[in-house]
């Protein structure tokens, strides 16, 4: 009788899915909101993806990869140019960062309380729980693409499936297209995940060379036209 007793009051106090996604879809329309209300204009980022969308392409600046434009020019298709569509659509690539996040923490916390708490946490950073609504476009990219990647790693730990295999590289491959610096956070995890012997097992497997593949396919062509743009590259890395 205590065991579901208290089984019944560690869900009481543990913040539900429906419950998180409830809090989390209040959050990004309220911020939305709140963003288009105080300042109904296209910041820096978000006029240049307002150019940059109105075609599809493999690249467009040789400084920044080309998946938010990409997401851009979706939303642009349907909802047309306007801060609101652009703003919705950041909010929305913002909410996956934390939806990734929480499910993260619902895998490697114990504790019901916390993988709300560890998701929402993100507010306590000055970047994301300030400047983010005003700035910063491209980064909320790379941050949904990070917590991508973490959790791609820790179900394919659980379990090494083929899927889950091609689902890490998966989350390199958008992580690499969202902004050149994942591969700086992209480095790190993998070398902290060869220190712990249960994930060192499942990224030396021959089974890993299916993520390798599967990064490669995706990366090929937006690899082949910034082969084409070093020069520019180069320059703007000396500015």
């Amino acid at each position: 009788g205590s065991r579901g007793g208290g089984s019944i009051d560690r869900d009481r106090r543990s913040l539900r899915p429906s419950t998180f996604a409830l809090l989390l879809g209040l959050y990004t329309i309220a911020h939305a909101g709140l963003r288009v209300w105080i300042s109904p204009v296209l910041n820096i980022d978000d006029a240049r993806e307002a150019i940059f969308s109105q075609t599809l392409a493999w690249g467009y600046q040789p400084r920044q990869p080309p998946l938010y434009t990409w997401l851009a020019w979706a939303t642009v298709r349907l909802a047309g140019v306007s801060v609101v569509s652009l703003t919705a659509l950041k909010y929305a690539v913002l909410a996956v960062a934390y939806a990734f996040l929480y499910l993260t923490a619902r895998r490697v916390l114990t504790e019901p309380r916390l993988p709300g708490l560890a998701a929402f946490s993100l507010l306590l950073l000055l970047p994301i729980g300030w400047f983010v609504h005003d700035d910063l476009t491209q980064s909320v990219a790379v941050l949904a693409a990070a917590a991508a990647t973490v959790y791609a790693l820790i179900r394919l730990e659980a379990a090494p499936t083929p899927g889950r295999y091609a689902g890490l590289g998966l989350a390199l491959a958008l992580g690499t297209l969202s902004k050149l610096t994942y591969l700086v956070f992209a480095a790190a995890l993998a070398l902290a995940a060869l220190t712990v012997a249960p994930y060192r097992r499942r990224l030396l497997d021959p089974r890993a060379i299916v993520t390798v593949l599967v990064a490669i396919a995706l990366l090929l062509p937006y690899g082949l036209w910034l082969a084409t743009h070093l020069d520019d590259l180069l320059r703007f890395a000396q500015q």
